[in-house]
């Protein structure tokens, strides 16, 4: 599949059902969301794809919005971390992302308030306080919001914990 650019975007599909899209932080690859899309694959379409990093945001919304269509045409959409910052952005811009939820962004964002779509924000309960902090900031800036702290959690969540929130959250606005 290629983006916008003739740039070759490489992604799996797991599964049947509602289209997810997981997009990992800038320091992992889509393996490192490979587990969580497995365990919401009965329920789900769940996709990861490798993000290509340093080409800038207008870029990365492309490949997004690539990925999307390519797999169905509307897609909820999870980030993590830097990837956070991308999916938001791009809800605002993709009118193809039909939900959100955030792990663990790394801060506010102006267009926050611009997200007219369901969206969930997640903290771990063991990420510092101002981390927290700015998640739900983030959450009370989005019209339509929920800020989520998993318990025990570091920001290194885990699939089993993580795959439950996402299941409950993606299910409900499908």
């Amino acid at each position: 599949m290629t983006s916008a650019d003739g740039t070759r975007v490489v992604f799996d599909r797991r599964g049947a059902g509602p289209v997810i899209v997981l997009v990992h932080g800038a320091s992992a690859d889509r393996l490192a969301l490979a587990e969580v899309a497995r365990l919401l694959s009965p329920w789900f379409t769940a996709v990861t794809y490798e993000r290509r990093g340093w080409a800038g945001l207008d870029r990365e919304i492309e490949d997004l919005a690539a990925v999307i269509g390519a797999t169905g045409g509307r897609a909820g959409v999870f980030g993590g971390s830097s990837g956070a910052v991308l999916a938001l952005e791009a809800t605002v811009r993709l009118p193809a992302i039909i939900c959100l939820v955030l792990w663990e962004p790394p801060a506010p964002l102006a267009t926050a308030a611009a997200v007219r779509r369901p969206a969930l924000v997640l903290n771990s309960g063991r990420s510092p306080a101002r981390t927290r902090r700015t998640g739900s900031a983030l959450a009370r800036a989005i019209p339509a919001a929920v800020h989520r702290v998993l318990p025990g959690q570091t920001p290194d969540v885990t699939p089993q914990a993580l795959a439950p929130e996402l299941l409950e959250f993606f299910t409900r606005h499908q």
